[in-house]
């Protein structure tokens, strides 16, 4: 009696697989260079957002497990995002640059798109994080 383990991946999803694996390939130089300094910018970021938001500093976070660390990554990620929204949109991003705030939330949910989609299915906060 023989039956499929899995299900077979779709032509498009088998595409989009191979595009990727050779984006990763292939990177540039320059390519690797901007990849570095936006996980330096996340991860910076991240530190100073998480202290601003729940006052954990650089040791707690070391200590924090994977999977917990990644879930304050996805909390400070949304919270910032909601964030960076209001400035982008209302036209505060200016004057709320006077504020400590502004400059990094906005960096770092910037930071994040730019990597996310550079990366793909590859973007590990964890990773990122730890390095």
């Amino acid at each position: 009696m023989e039956t499929e383990a899995l299900i077979r991946p779709t032509a498009k999803e088998e595409v989009l697989r191979k595009i990727s694996q050779l984006k990763q390939k292939n990177l540039t130089a320059e390519r690797m260079s901007n990849i570095e300094s936006l996980m330096i910018s996340i991860k910076v970021s991240f530190i100073s957002l998480a202290d601003h938001y729940f006052g954990l500093d650089c040791g707690q976070m070391r200590e924090l497990p994977d999977q917990e660390l990644e879930a304050l990554f996805l909390i400070v990620t949304e919270r910032a995002g909601r964030t960076s929204i209001i400035l982008k949109i209302s036209g505060l991003r200016i004057i709320a640059s006077i504020l400590e705030e502004c400059p990094r939330t906005v960096r770092f949910t910037d930071s994040v798109h730019k990597l996310k989609k550079i990366l793909g299915n590859d973007f590990d906060p964890v990773k990122i994080l730890r390095s």
